[in-house]
């Protein structure tokens, strides 16, 4: 075992030294103590011997010991290590909850990286003959790498469960791959929490929470962006302004919470009535907007028709509307303006009707 001699003199000045050379000597007569492993662990940790020097030490070892009995030795040697990466997560995210423990690795779930596996056919294949479980790390890793924040943000509750089973796996591949990128990890996670962060913010603030609708805040924003858009691929933008008749009358008759589930329904009616690439707003009060990209005036009084019809048969209510096709795509909230004189045009002729701008 002369390489075994050299490789053990790189711990030489290291606290722990005499400590790690008994180990060895345990390994070789095959009675090593798990705890004596894991308080040695802690002290090749806290003095600062790098985790990479251990596993050139497991990797000089290989030839001369059982892979399980070594795997075993070296999965308690590095424990503290491991112990130490879970902190990193703990400490950084603030979250205790996101890793309850690390030693746990049953099972690793292919769908995780379904995209990935369908998008890398050939690296699936070749990875086909590795051992198990390198895939997904591998596919993981160029995850990293490559910031698929989107993608894996549709997989975090699945990603949570992969972290919280990453390790206790004594494979001494697991180990090392978890210990390298417990910063990165640290750091795309981060990186999902800020995106969720941003995104729940945009919900509460663009949400109306009685109907679910977008809000006009949110309209505000979108329009001019489908308008730019309509502008550049010179197709038609339409934009219908609805208002229940007589809703006052309805909360002051019914009360406030008839009213509300009214609205509800209402906002249940739109949606139902819309394409995919139609969004429907709540303008305030009993009013809703309507945005019809691809839609010209016609087909937009279609639209409306339908509503109405159908808010008069299911809730037995009466709407008027107000349809504009978008042409000041510099300033299209005039357009609403002008969906909205259509509205008030409606109302005057007697409600129950819809009106398109002519102006």
């Amino acid at each position: 075992m002369e390489g075994l001699r050299e490789q053990l003199k790189l711990f030489e000045g290291y606290e722990g030294f005499e400590i790690l050379k008994k180990a060895i000597q345990d390994l070789v007569e095959n009675r090593w103590d798990r705890e004596e492993l894991k308080s040695l662990g802690e002290i090749l940790y806290q003095n600062g011997v790098p985790y990479a020097l251990i596993i050139s030490l497991y990797s000089n070892l290989k030839e001369y010991f059982d892979q399980s009995t070594l795997s075993d030795f070296f999965y308690y040697l590095l424990l503290p290590y491991m112990k130490h990466a879970q902190e990193t997560f703990k400490e950084e995210l603030h979250m205790e909850n996101l890793i309850d423990s690390v030693y746990r690795l049953k099972r690793f779930y292919m769908e995780f990286f379904q995209r990935f596996l369908e998008e890398r056919s050939e690296e699936l294949l070749e990875a086909n003959k590795t051992p198990p479980f390198r895939k997904e790390l591998y596919l993981l890793n160029t995850s990293i790498k490559e910031k698929h924040i989107e993608y894996l943000e549709e997989q975090r509750e699945k990603l949570i469960d992969l972290l919280q089973e990453v390790l206790h796996q004594k494979d001494l591949m697991y180990v090392d791959w978890f210990i390298r990128k417990a910063r990165d990890l640290v750091l795309l996670i981060q990186s999902w929490l800020d995106k969720l962060l941003i995104d729940s913010l945009k919900e509460n603030v663009y949400k109306d929470p009685l109907t679910g609708l977008y809000n006009r805040l949110y309209l505000e924003e979108a329009l001019p962006r489908e308008a730019a858009r309509a502008k550049r691929y010179g197709m038609a933008l339409s934009i219908i302004l609805l208002d229940l008749d007589n809703f006052k009358l309805i909360n002051d008759t019914y009360g406030h919470l008839y009213g509300d589930s009214v609205l509800k329904k209402v906002a249940e009616i739109i949606v139902g009535s819309l394409r995919k690439s139609d969004v429907a707003f709540r303008y305030g009060g009993e009013e809703f907007v309507i945005l019809l990209p691809y839609t010209d005036i016609r087909s937009a009084k279609v639209v409306a028709e339908r509503i109405k019809k159908l808010c008069e048969e299911m809730l037995h209510i009466t709407l008027s509307a107000g349809i504009k096709q978008i042409s000041n795509f510099e300033d299209p909230m005039k357009d609403v303006e002008c969906a909205d004189m259509a509205l008030y045009t409606a109302k005057r002729e007697g409600r129950n009707r819809v009106v398109v701008f002519d102006g």
